[in-house]
């Protein structure tokens, strides 16, 4: 299991590379010995960071980034490994529309692919847009769910307001 907080100071590492920040969920994959082996590292993760536009050095200090690059690099780091399950808490806030498209389009092959995705997104687009299924919640309850939400922002508005249940 996965989990990407949209409070990227919840998850990076500021002081370290983007490759240590992308391989340590997964670092005996990596390591022989108990090390970690940085060739080996650049080598795994390069196909990772590719996927979703991450293009800068793997060796740059990772609080250098935009909040975009640094979350690509999160995000990739995720992508390394066999998930079962992803959970994402607002992925794309504070990111900018092109770090925005490339992060949406790997979730989407990431969710392909079979591993469920939990997602949480104060962006009702962003919901609409890469959800099957999208539930709303009011007090720890759920009280709505719409299935297939693609291109019905206004109704989950109602749902979330209440406004259809004359709440």
């Amino acid at each position: 299991m996965g989990y990407l907080p949209g409070d990227r100071t919840l998850s990076v590492l500021p002081n370290h590379r983007v490759r240590e920040n992308v391989t340590i969920a997964s670092l005996e994959q990596y390591s022989r010995l108990g090390m970690p082996g940085v060739r080996r590292e650049r080598r795994g993760i390069t196909d990772a960071l590719r996927r979703v536009g991450f293009t800068r050095s793997t060796e740059v200090i990772i609080s250098t980034l935009s909040g975009g690059n640094q979350q690509k690099a999160l995000f990739a780091r995720w992508a390394l490994e066999q998930l079962k399950v992803l959970l994402l808490d607002d992925p794309t806030i504070g990111v900018d529309v092109g770090a925005r498209a490339e992060i949406h389009a790997e979730l989407r092959q990431v969710a392909a692919s079979g591993v469920g995705v939990l997602l949480y997104s104060s962006d009702i687009d962003e919901l609409v847009s890469l959800s099957d299924r999208i539930l709303v919640f009011d007090r720890g309850r759920c009280v709505s769910e719409l299935r297939d939400p693609q291109g019905n922002g206004d109704r989950v508005i109602e749902l979330m307001t209440g406004a259809s249940h004359g709440g």
